[in-house]
C-alpha cells in the first residue's frame, strides 16, 4: 500500500523540509535514481537499512529535531539474514516484520505516524495518516499491525511485497 507518486507530491508540498527515506540495499540504487529527479524540488536523504549505525541515528535525530521527516517501511524485513525481527499474526498467518523500524522510532523520541497511500474508487489518491501515541514497543507493533491489516483488507489489490511475504517463518533474531 503506497505510491511513489504520492511521496513525490508530499515532498513538493513541504517547503524547507528535508525528507529522510530508508530503503533496502537492493532497492537503493533504483530508488536513489528516482529521488535524484525529485530532489531538485525537495531535499531528500536516503539511507540503506542494512547500513544503519550510530552515526546514521545521530544524523537522523538532528534532522528530526529540526522538523524534518523520515519515512521507514515497517512492513518488510531486510534481506540481510542477520536482520532483527518479530513474528506476528497478519491476515491469519505468521509473518516476519522488522524490529529495527520500531526500535528506531522508539529511540528517536519523536511523533510517530503510520502513513499509506491508496487509490479510491474514482482512481484518486487518498493518503491515510494515523498518529501513534507511543507508550511502549509492544503497543507500537500491535497498533501498526492493526492499522496495516485493516487497510490491506480494505485495499487488497494495492498491497505489494518484494518477496514471499507469507513464506514459512524462520525464528527471528531479537
Amino acid at each position: 500500500i503506497g505510491s511513489i507518486d504520492v511521496l513525490r507530491m508530499f515532498t513538493r508540498t513541504r517547503e524547507n523540509v528535508k525528507v529522510n527515506i530508508f530503503v533496502s540495499k537492493s532497492q537503493s540504487q533504483i530508488f536513489n535514481s528516482f529521488l535524484n529527479k525529485i530532489s531538485k524540488i525537495s531535499p531528500v536523504n536516503t539511507y540503506c537499512v542494512d547500513e544503519i549505525g550510530i552515526d546514521t541515528s545521530i544524523t537522523l535525530k538532528e534532522s528530526l529535531d529540526e522538523g524534518n521527516l523520515a519515512f521507514i517501511a515497517a512492513d518488510r524485513i531486510s534481506e540481510n539474514e542477520n536482520a532483527t525481527g518479530f513474528i506476528a499474526k497478519f491476515l491469519g498467518k505468521d509473518v516476519k516484520f522488522p524490529l529495527g523500524s520500531f526500535k528506531l522510532a522508539q529511540i528517536m523520541g519523536v511523533p510517530i505516524y503510520f502513513i499509506v497511500a491508496v487509490k479510491d474508487k474514482n482512481s484518486k489518491f487518498k493518503v491515510i495518516i494515523k498518529k501513534h501515541n507511543f507508550t511502549d514497543l509492544e503497543n507500537l507493533k500491535t497498533d501498526y499491525l492493526d492499522f496495516l491489516e485493516h487497510l490491506v483488507k480494505q485495499y487488497p489489490l494495492q498491497y505489494y511485497q518484494f518477496y514471499d511475504f507469507f513464506e514459512p517463518q524462520r525464528p527471528c533474531k531479537q
